[in-house]
Order: C-alpha cells, then sequence, then structure tokens
C-alpha cells in the first residue's frame, strides 16, 4: 500500500436476528462503521423485533487523507450496531 487518499465503501444490504438487550423486546438499530479515525452511521430503523430481517440498502463511506504507508496498512474496519 502507498500513502495517500483513499475511499473504504460499505454496502449495507440487511441484517437479521438481532440479539435484543435484556428486557427489550424491539431496538431502533442502525450501523455505526470506524475506520482511520472517522465514523459513519447508517440510518435508524424503527421498532424491529429479535427475528426480522431488516433491509438497508445503504452505502456508507469512509474518506481517510493522507495516510502514510503505516497508517493504511495498519487500518482496521469496525462495525457496530447500535440501538
Amino acid at each position: 500500500m502507498q500513502s495517500g487518499d483513499y475511499m473504504i465503501h460499505i454496502f449495507l444490504e440487511k441484517v437479521k436476528e438481532i440479539n435484543m438487550p435484556e428486557g427489550l423486546t424491539t431496538v431502533d438499530p442502525m450501523l455505526c462503521v470506524e475506520s482511520c479515525g472517522q465514523k459513519v452511521y447508517s440510518q435508524a430503523k424503527d421498532a424491529i423485533g429479535p427475528m426480522a430481517e431488516v433491509i438497508y440498502g445503504e452505502h456508507l463511506f469512509i474518506e481517510p487523507r493522507d495516510l502514510d504507508k503505516t497508517a493504511a496498512e495498519d487500518a482496521k474496519i469496525m462495525l457496530k450496531l447500535v440501538h
């Protein structure tokens, strides 16, 4: 990998069988994507049950600028489904 500007493209198609926090029967899930010190969020869906299949069909982008070679090679992408 080289130093420079990058684009990370995530296509969020769907989420299914969400593990519910204790005491909840529905959640309002959204996806948080974090990489290279930047975060982006999908839209939140309303009142989703544990066995539901949620269709997002959403494109998320992170565009880190001026990464050096080591930072580009060591970069991680973290996906979190949050309520």
